[in-house]
């Protein structure tokens, strides 16, 4: 029965997904059911060069700490790279090569001019090359080698322009161990399924991903144990995981919602926790998950708990759900809270939240912590 419910889940997901993005279900599922988000991203960038017809293809990133770029190796886990930037890769200096020598076309696939920085000393200068960001900011960037037939063709572009934006949400997803906090082997890697929310639902990606970082620090203030703060922070990044399976359209409805999608949209909850269950995640996650919109008066949801009913751990994650509701500026999640301010919730300790979480609350205003992590 479990298994039955995992693939309406996987499907509900992959369909969702396939309609809004336009990414067709056997790349998805390829993306979903790797185990090595290294290899997953060199597919993609296979894929590229094939769509340019490319003698040879490269993806550079940035280390912001020393401003250079390294060259992508499959062979090398991305989070190793990233949190010590191994010296045995290759780097430049790319500033000057992406300000000066390139021009610009409308849909951010340049043309290299100059062939003068070191690592194309070996290019012919009649070779062609061209470079994608990767985004905006110039995290990361895809180096075409001479491509034997480049076109401005649409489906191209486009084709393109998903590979990078898969690759940009895989590369930038935390590559974290979940197996503690698991008692199922997942069926699908957890870590691209958070890389497919970033490009999805970007802005309930960024929401769980402040929540976990303040319950962690709420948590660690009130000196839990480790392993429970860092179980708490995971429920944190995943509490909202059920919106992925409601349409983003009615989340900015706002006033104009009916009764019966502001009972649907309720739903994410029990959502988000039955998709952790299905994922492998221990009960002692899912329950923080499923509780985190309850209030100790019974006025919360999904099953109106009551007071002592209502673990701590999942309090903290209320609460910071709260609070960086407060903090932005982001009508997505104000349409759909009753957070009005942190002075309100002050007044409500040992009414809706624990009088002791509140109190933390206050202290780490007062030490001047808290608001920097809401905003």
């Amino acid at each position: 029965m479990e298994l039955m419910k995992f693939q309406n889940f996987y499907t509900q997901l992959v369909s969702k997904i396939e309609e809004e993005l336009s990414i067709d279900k056997e790349k998805l599922s390829m993306i979903l059911h790797s185990q090595i988000i290294e290899h997953t991203v060199e597919y993609l960038l296979n894929q590229i060069k094939e769509n340019y017809k490319a003698s040879q293809i490269e993806l550079w990133f940035l280390d912001p700490t020393y401003n250079r770029y390294y060259l992508f190796d499959a062979s090398i886990s991305i989070r190793h790279v990233f949190r010590s930037m191994t010296r045995s890769l290759s780097a430049f200096h790319f500033d000057t090569f992406f300000d000066a020598n390139i021009d610009y076309y409308s849909d951010d696939i340049v043309n290299v001019k100059s062939l003068n920085t070191f690592i194309f000393s070996q290019t012919s200068k009649s070779e062609s090359i061209y470079a994608i960001p990767l985004d905006h900011q110039k995290k990361g960037v895809v180096i075409i080698f001479n491509p034997k037939k480049h076109t401005k063709n649409t489906e191209i572009i486009h084709l393109v322009k998903q590979n990078i934006s898969l690759i940009n949400s895989l590369l930038y997803t935390d590559d974290f161990d979940y197996t503690p906090h698991l008692v199922l082997e997942p069926l699908i890697n957890i870590n691209a399924l958070l890389g497919i929310e970033k490009l999805c639902d970007p802005l309930t990606h960024i929401h769980e991903a402040k929540v976990a970082a303040l319950a962690r620090m709420i948590a660690f203030t009130m000196k839990f144990p480790s392993y429970t703060v860092e179980k708490i922070a995971i429920a944190g990044k995943l509490h909202d995981l059920g919106k992925l399976l409601i349409s983003n359209d009615l989340f900015l409805k706002g006033d104009q919602l009916t009764e019966d999608e502001i009972k649907y949209i309720k739903t994410h909850v029990t959502m988000s926790s039955d998709i952790l269950s299905l994922l492998g995640f221990s009960k002692e996650i899912t329950k923080l998950v499923i509780e985190h919109h309850e209030r100790l008066d019974g006025s919360g949801y999904p099953q109106g708990l009551k007071g002592n009913q209502i673990h701590l751990e999942s309090q903290i994650i209320a609460i910071a759900d709260e609070l960086v509701v407060i903090g932005s500026n982001d009508a997505y999640h104000e349409r759909i809270s009753k957070a009005e301010s942190i002075f309100e919730m002050v007044q409500f300790k040992g009414v809706k939240y624990s009088a002791i979480l509140i109190e933390t609350v206050e202290q780490m205003i007062r030490d001047k912590i808290l608001l920097p992590l809401i905003k």
